[in-house]
This record gives structure tokens, C-alpha cells and sequence, in this order.
């Protein structure tokens, strides 16, 4: 019989982390553990694994859902820079990542922060539709970093009612997940259905030019002008002084001023993906969409700022 014990995880890995050789020796002696490598040896006091309660059910094909691992690392990249950083109780429904099963065999995974909000679909074949849940910052940013490292090629999903466990069957690693008992905002009343100007420009132009203008605004606003064919931003500071540049653009409807956070902007143009960028604008204090152009699978949405 293989040996079993319970020790504690953050030590354990801070020791791991820490030490400089390609290869470690872990030994067990009565109830302690003796790492060993090179000229370091650490003891480290182990816990009855009778006492470690039972985390990990039978794997059921029935229920189980496929993904391409580089899919649904795509997915989560596009939307997770807007989850909501804090995660005190009375916000903790925007602390992480909702997963929307729909049906039709859509999977929609939406991020929000109470000002911005990011939204990434994928069409599935799912015969029998799963409820949705949700899931904490902390959970997706942990599951992120195994998908980024990891080889399998397909990730395996298995919702219980409770928890979320991911099988990576590659690289023999089993993730349960507990998802958040809280309500997430109706994000489909968030998007708006129609548009007072549309524009279209280059993405690579557009976050180059960003860029620039944004070394004036430090983080506060940046002015957009739309007028016929072109596109003018502009920002200033006290510190830095006034950057003005223009851009062609496609544009239909009003012409309009507006402004934004150039962070907001910046984090949204990064995750666009495609060789240009279109602005679907409501009005100068309303949501503004921003998407892919020829890309409906991801959106982004963000509040003006009041221009000064």
C-alpha cells in the first residue's frame, strides 16, 4: 500500500518555490515529513489523511462537457482584466467570472466591474444545457494559470450543483471549484440595441495612437471627436501638458464628443484580436460597445466619462 499523508500546502510550496535544485527528496518518517535537497533538509509535521475529507467525486460521462483547452483560455483571457478586484461581501457578485449556459448550446462568459463589462461567447454541442453559475476571481485566476501551462488538449467540465470540477486528463490533474452563492447583474439589459454614431478604424493604429495621447491624460480622460472622417484625441494634464492626434475612421450616424478612461480603452483595444476595432457609441453618457469587427463572439462595453 502507498503511503498517504496530509501536509500543510503553503509551507510545503513555499519550500518547493524556494529551493535551487532540479530534483528533491521526500521521505516519511513516523509522522513527519523530511525533504531533502542538496545541503537543505526540512521536517515538516504531517495530519491524519483519514481526516482529509473526500473532495473528489466519480468521474460521470453524463453531464460532462468538452472544451478546447485553447479556446477556453481565450475566453477567460478576454473578460477576466474586468472582474471587480474587491471582494467584500456587498460586491462579491462582481468578484469573478459568470458562466452563462444558454440554450442553443451557447456558453457566454461575462466579467463586470460596475463600470465596464466584458463578454465572450462560444457555440457548444451541448445536448442537455447546464445552469449557469459563477465563479470567484481567485478560482479563475488559479484555473488560468493551469490552462496556460497545461498540455491537454481538451478540458473536461462537470458542474454538480455546488462545485465545478475540471479534468486536464494530459497532464493528470483533477481542479474543484466552489462556486459563489450570489446573484450576477442581468448583464444582457447592459448591452445596448441601438447606437446614436458607429465607427470603424485600425486597431493597431488606434491603441498606437491611444498610447501617445495617453502620456498626457495620466489615467484620467481622453477626449474623442468625431467629425466626418476623422477621429481626434486629445488629453491633458497640469504635469505633462496637451497631446492632440487624429485618425481616419468609417463612420455612421452623428458626429459626437465623448470621453473615456484611457485605461479602460487600452485593456479593451489589447483583447480585440482583429485588424479593426468598431465603436458603437449610445450617446455622450451611456454605454459605449467596442468589438471586433467581423467578430461577434466578444464584446466590450464601458461607460463615458464626464468630459472636462
Amino acid at each position: 500500500m502507498k503511503p498517504e499523508f496530509v501536509i500543510d500546502a503553503t509551507n510545503f510550496m513555499d519550500i518547493v518555490k524556494n529551493l535551487s535544485f532540479e530534483s528533491i527528496d521526500i521521505y516519511l518518517e513516523d509522522k513527519n515529513i523530511k525533504v531533502i535537497a542538496g545541503k537543505s533538509e526540512f521536517l515538516l509535521p504531517t495530519m491524519d489523511p483519514e481526516e482529509f475529507p473526500e473532495i473528489v467525486p466519480n468521474k460521470v460521462e453524463e453531464g460532462i462537457i468538452t472544451f478546447e483547452r485553447q479556446k477556453l483560455l481565450s475566453m477567460i483571457e478576454r473578460v477576466i482584466f474586468c472582474a471587480l478586484r474587491d471582494s467584500e461581501n456587498v460586491s462579491r457578485n462582481l468578484n469573478g467570472i459568470y458562466w452563462d449556459f444558454r440554450e442553443g448550446g451557447y456558453l457566454t462568459l461575462v466579467a463586470a466591474d460596475g463600470y465596464r463589462l466584458a463578454l465572450s461567447e462560444l457555440s457548444m454541442d451541448i445536448i442537455n444545457t447546464p445552469p449557469s453559475f459563477l465563479l470567484s476571481l481567485k478560482s479563475m485566476e488559479e484555473l488560468l494559470n493551469v490552462l496556460r501551462s497545461s498540455k491537454t488538449e481538451n478540458v473536461e467540465l462537470f458542474f454538480d450543483g455546488a462545485r465545478v470540477l475540471f479534468f486536464l486528463d494530459d497532464d493528470n490533474i483533477e481542479i474543484i471549484l466552489n462556486v459563489v452563492d450570489a446573484t450576477f447583474p442581468d448583464y444582457v439589459r447592459i448591452i445596448p440595441q441601438a447606437f446614436k454614431t458607429k465607427v470603424i478604424t485600425s486597431t493597431d493604429l488606434f491603441l498606437k495612437v491611444l498610447k501617445r495621447v495617453s502620456i498626457a491624460a495620466k489615467n484620467d480622460q481622453v477626449k474623442m471627436e468625431i467629425k466626418d472622417s476623422i477621429m481626434e484625441l486629445t488629453a491633458k494634464s497640469p504635469e505633462v501638458g496637451l497631446a492632440v492626434e487624429e485618425l481616419e475612421i468609417e463612420k455612421e450616424g452623428e458626429d459626437i464628443i465623448i470621453a473615456y478612461s484611457p485605461k479602460y480603452l487600452r485593456e479593451a483595444i489589447d483583447h480585440i484580436g482583429t485588424s479593426e476595432v468598431e465603436f458603437n457609441i449610445t450617446s455622450e453618457s451611456s454605454q459605449t460597445m467596442i468589438k471586433p469587427v467581423g467578430d461577434d463572439s466578444y464584446m466590450y462595453i464601458v461607460m463615458p466619462v464626464r468630459l472636462k
